[in-house]
């Protein structure tokens, strides 16, 4: 028994509920043929499939080929690192544990937003006309697509599940009949906007090779999302992409950008941090959304607003903790006590900033590294002199008894003992 050869762009779920059709059984018996497992499995996913080798040859495909053209993976790994995304398809090609890591982040990035299948009127009329039937378009099943981008209709959204279950539903095609297609919760330009990019990263039209942030960056400087003082305008952005959106839309995809906006997800893909495990959707939501902001006279007003942050001058406060560390050094050392790196940066009040900027703070880092090794450390981590003549042998030393026997000294008992 063999797989029916899949139509272009077709979902691997699709394939499956034609095979179905075709000999007239159910999906359990279906899956334990396909997957060779005794124990019986009573669903699948609609998008993606791990025995990739196993089902591209009962379809007559090559496994890559099939991985690439009838799932999703390649419009959910589009922005990953090459090396992560190369990871993963040497996994899902027959890699030694390719059987038993998970796919549920994978899917969930196919799935969140679009719970029940879609399909286009004029695609269905079209297949039916071209192939004798009708079968589900992994495009319209992406959660970033509600137009399909061929014809520029609204996509038919249907009361079936997107997964592949035991029941008749799932076992239902696209139907050509009049039926009316839902307006996307959007507008429509930005609706097609994201259709077209979500074809771009489905069928690998695009350079894998991109600074997505930097990308970023350039776009919202050109927008003018930029404040005076030469930073981009992060909050504001997140506030702008929010509105062009609707919260209604973005909880739907799991995407909302809440306050404070300039912790906000939108306002850290703008950032030149290079944050690369963000996922597709909220890529394609930053890429659409860059090509539609227009700047009103109340977005500029709100960045008119922000005032430059100040900056840290380190050369100054560098210099000023270091001569206060070296006076209150000097000061144990006369008196012939003792003190720690935590009041030496305490009293100076740069504590936590020098923890965190040690490499800016250059005349501070190396008076502390000394005074580490000095005798005016009331730690040990230095070797300084009290612990070196309480402990020589950790520092390499010889002991008391070592150096009497080398001047030739009567034992002493009581400083052996």
């Amino acid at each position: 028994m063999l797989l029916p050869k899949p139509y272009p762009d077709e979902a691997v779920g699709s394939v499956l509920i034609r095979a179905q059709l075709i000999y007239g059984i159910s999906i359990k018996p279906m899956l334990s043929w396909i997957h060779g497992s005794p124990t019986p499995r009573s669903s699948h996913s609609f998008h993606l499939v791990t025995e990739v080798d196993r089902v591209a040859t009962l379809c007559g495909m090559e496994p890559r080929e099939f991985l690439y053209d009838h799932t999703v993976f390649p419009y959910v790994t589009a922005c990953l690192p090459k090396h992560y995304a190369a990871n993963l398809e040497a996994k899902f090609l027959g890699a030694t544990d390719a059987k038993n890591f998970s796919m549920a982040s994978l899917v969930g990035n196919a799935s969140q937003g679009a719970p029940m299948r879609r399909y286009c009127l004029h695609c269905a009329s079209d297949d039916l006309i071209r192939h004798g039937e009708t079968y589900w378009h992994r495009l319209h099943q992406l959660p970033t697509v509600l137009i399909c981008p061929l014809h520029k209709a609204p996509l038919v959204q249907t009361g079936v599940h997107a997964g592949l279950a035991h029941g008749k539903a799932s076992l239902s095609l696209p139907s050509p009949t009049y039926v009316r297609p839902v307006m996307p919760p959007i507008d429509m330009d930005v609706a097609l906007t994201l259709a077209r990019l979500s074809e771009d990263l489905l069928t690998g039209r695009f350079n894998r090779d991109v600074d997505w942030h930097e990308s970023y960056r350039q776009k919202a400087s050109a927008k003018g999302l930029l404040h005076h003082y030469g930073d981009i305008a992060g909050s504001v952005s997140a506030l702008a992409l929010s509105e062009l959106y609707g919260p209604r839309y973005l909880e739907l995809l799991a995407c909302e950008v809440k306050r404070p906006f300039s912790g906000s997800w939108p306002a850290l893909l703008l950032r030149s941090s290079r944050n690369q495990f963000v996922s597709v959707v909220r890529h394609l939501l930053m890429q659409a959304f860059l090509d539609h902001v227009r700047l009103d006279d109340r977005l500029r007003l709100l960045i008119d607003k922000v005032e430059k942050s100040s900056r840290t001058d380190f050369d100054s406060l560098d210099r000023m903790a270091e001569t206060a560390m070296r006076e209150e050094i000097g000061r144990h050392k006369d008196a012939g006590t003792r003190t720690t790196v935590r009041h030496l940066l305490s009293i100076t009040g740069v504590g936590a900033t020098f923890r965190h900027n040690r490499p800016k703070m250059p005349l501070s880092n190396a008076l502390l590294e000394e005074f580490r090794r000095s005798d005016q450390s009331a730690r040990q981590l230095g070797g300084n002199a009290h612990w070196r003549a309480r402990t020589p042998s950790r520092w390499g030393l010889p002991s008391a008894r070592a150096l009497r026997a080398q001047r030739n000294d009567p034992p002493d008992p009581s400083r052996d003992a």
